[in-house]
C-alpha cells in the first residue's frame, strides 16, 4: 500500500512515541531499582532497543507495514509491561539472601541433565562438523543448512522419538537457572559446575552451526537475563569472570552469528545488516498492523497446542500444519508480533488481557519474598516469566507446540524443589 506523506509522518511519530515510552519506563525503573541493573532492567533495555530498531525499520519501509495507530501501541505497551511486573517487582525488592534448595534436587537434576546432554551429542555432532566446515568454506552454506532444517520440521513434525534431545531442549532453561544460581554458592562442586557450564554454553553453538539464529538468540537472551537475575548475589570475582567470559565467548558467538547471517541473507537486496534490522524491529510494527484485524483466531493451536491434545481436542501438528489451517487469517507466525501478538492470534484481543493480567498477578503472589530473603523455588516461575518476556519482546511465545513440554519441565522442577525443601539444603 502506498502512503501519503502526512500519514507516513504521523505513523512514524507514533513509532517514535512508542520508543520514547520504553525509554521513559527503563530510566524510571532504574531510579527505583534497589538491586542495580537487574533482569527487569535488561528486559526493558531490550524492549527499548527493539522499539528503536522499529523506528529505523519503519522510516525506510513504511509502505510494507502500512499506517500505524495509537491504540495498538498503547495495548501492546500496556500488556508487555503488565507481563513484566513480577520481574520489575523482584528487581526493586531489597532481597539479600536466597534460601537454598535441597542438595538432592540440584545434584540429581545436574546429573540427569548431564547424561541427557552427553547422549544428545552423537545426534548433533555430525551437524556440528558439517555445519562449521560448510560455513567456513561456502558463503551460501547457511541457507542450505537452514533449508535442511525446514525440510526436517515438515517431515518430522516435532517427533518425540529422540527422548534425550527432547529432555535436553525442554530443560535447557531450567539448567541455565540452576547454573547461575549455583554460582552464588560459596561451596561449589567442580564437577557440577563443569557439567552445567558445558551444557549451558553448548546450546548457543549447536544452534548457530545449524544456521538456527532464533534458537541461538534465545540461548543468549536466557543466559544473559539469568545472569542479571542473580547479579546482586555475586561477589566481585564472579562479576569479573562474567565480564571476561562475555567478551571472549560473545566475540566468538557474534562472529558465528555474522557468518550465518551473511550466508543466509548476504545476497538479498537488504543484505545482512538489513535482515538484522528487520528481525529486531518488525514485532511492534506487525502487531500494530494486524493485531486488531486478523480475521479470526487460532483457538490456542499454537501457544497451548500440546495442552489441547492432552485434553482430547484436535490441534494441528507443528508449524506448517497450523499455517495451512489458518491460511485465511491476515497474519501467522511467519511474522513476529511479540508474545502478546501470539496470544492475540490464539485468543483474540479481549481474552488476552485477562490471561496476561491473571498470570502476572498469580506469579507476583507466588514469588513474594520473606523479608529480605527469597526461597529458591520461588525463582523458578519468575525465571519462566523472564524467558517469556525477554524472548517474546521481539519474537512470539517461545514455548509453542511440543515446547509446551518446557512448561511441564518448569512445573516439575518447581514441585521437586517444594517437596524436598525441608530436607538437607546446600
Amino acid at each position: 500500500m502506498i502512503m501519503d506523506i502526512n500519514s507516513h509522518l504521523l505513523s512514524l511519530a507514533l513509532v517514535v512515541v512508542y520508543a520514547l515510552a520504553w525509554a521513559y519506563t527503563f530510566f524510571r525503573h532504574q531510579k527505583t531499582c534497589s538491586g542495580g541493573f537487574g533482569a527487569g532492567s535488561f528486559i526493558l533495555l531490550t524492549y527499548l532497543l527493539f522499539a528503536i530498531a522499529a523506528v529505523f525499520l519503519y522510516a525506510g519501509n513504511a509502505n510494507m507495514f502500512g499506517e500505524m495507530h495509537l491504540l495498538q501501541f498503547v495495548y501492546l505497551y500496556g500488556l508487555l509491561l503488565v507481563g513484566l511486573l513480577p520481574v520489575l517487582s523482584y528487581d526493586r525488592a531489597n532481597i539479600t539472601d536466597i534460601t537454598p534448595p535441597s542438595e538432592i534436587v540440584i545434584i540429581s537434576f545436574s546429573i540427569v541433565y548431564a547424561v541427557c546432554t552427553i547422549l544428545y551429542i552423537p545426534v548433533s555432532v555430525s551437524h556440528i562438523k558439517d555445519g562449521i566446515t560448510a560455513l567456513l568454506v561456502d558463503q551460501s552454506a547457511g541457507i542450505d543448512i537452514y533449508n535442511e532444517r525446514l525440510d526436517s520440521w515438515q517431515t518430522e513434525n516435532y517427533s518425540v522419538s529422540n527422548v534425550f534431545s527432547i529432555i535436553y531442549n525442554i530443560f535447557s532453561d531450567c539448567a541455565i537457572l540452576v547454573y547461575f544460581y549455583y554460582l552464588t554458592m560459596a561451596k561449589r562442586k567442580k564437577i557440577i559446575l563443569s557439567v552445567l557450564s558445558f551444557a549451558v554454553f553448548s546450546s548457543v553453538f549447536l544452534a548457530l552451526v545449524e544456521s538456527n539464529r532464533t534458537q541461538a538468540t534465545f540461548a543468549v537472551l536466557s543466559i544473559t537475563v539469568s545472569y542479571f537475575m542473580f547479579r546482586r548475589f555475586y561477589g566481585d570475582r564472579i562479576k569479573k569472570i562474567a565480564r571476561v567470559t562475555a567478551i571472549s565467548l560473545g566475540s566468538v558467538v557474534a562472529a558465528l552469528f555474522l557468518v550465518v547471517t551473511i550466508s543466509r541473507f548476504g545476497d538479498k537486496d537488504e543484505g545482512a545488516t538489513g535482515s538484522i534490522l528487520y528481525y529486531t524491529g518488525q514485532a511492534p510494527l506487525y502487531f500494530n498492523r494486524f493485531a486488531f484485524d486478523l480475521g479470526g483466531v487460532r483457538y490456542g493451536d499454537r501457544t497451548i497446542n500440546l495442552f489441547k491434545k492432552m485434553l482430547g481436542f484436535e490441534a494441528p501438528t507443528g508449524i506448517f500444519d497450523t499455517r495451512m489451517k489458518y491460511e485465511d487469517m491476515a497474519a501467522n507466525d511467519s511474522v513476529f508480533t511479540t508474545y502478546i501478538g501470539d496470544f492475540v492470534m490464539d485468543f483474540g484481543p479481549w481474552l488476552t488481557p485477562i490471561l496476561v493480567i491473571w498470570f502476572s498477578v498469580m506469579v507476583f503472589l507466588l514469588i513474594r519474598p520473606n523479608d529480605e530473603s527469597i526461597e529458591f523455588h520461588k525463582l523458578i516461575p519468575l525465571h519462566f516469566v523472564m524467558n517469556v518476556c525477554v524472548k517474546g519482546g521481539m519474537y512470539l511465545f517461545c514455548y509453542p507446540f511440543m515446547l509446551n513440554l518446557t512448561i511441564f519441565a518448569y512445573l516439575f522442577f518447581y514441585l521437586c524443589c517444594i517437596l524436598y525443601r525441608r530436607s538437607d539444603s546446600i
